[in-house]
């Protein structure tokens, strides 16, 4: 099982304080070979800015540019995940890039 905490952290985007869940702990039976999760805590896991709208896995490390895309409005994990890894992407990270794609 799982376990998050909420803890105020500061976004590097924006620079304000936010409250996020953060994963401190999962049951590593659930990860595959490859090291993802592939299960519902790996969209539970991304975090998001609530101010700026930045996502990462940690929000706190600094970019130097963020995606703005919009992919699947309607499908809300789905589109942060994509604006992650576009955002990792964009900072030449291909291997966060890849994970999160």
């Amino acid at each position: 099982m799982p376990k998050f905490i909420e803890k105020e952290i500061e976004c590097a985007v924006c620079h304000k304080k936010v409250k996020v869940n953060v994963l401190v702990s999962h049951y590593g039976a659930q990860s595959t070979l490859d090291g993802n999760q592939n299960n519902k805590i790996q969209y539970k896991a991304i975090q998001v800015c609530p101010k700026c709208g930045h996502v990462a896995l940690d929000i706190t490390q600094p970019v130097q540019k963020i995606s703005s895309k919009n992919f699947y409005p309607e499908h809300q994990e789905l589109n942060n995940i994509l604006k992650g890894a576009d955002t990792y992407a964009l900072n030449q990270n291909d291997v966060l890039a890849s994970y999160m794609y």
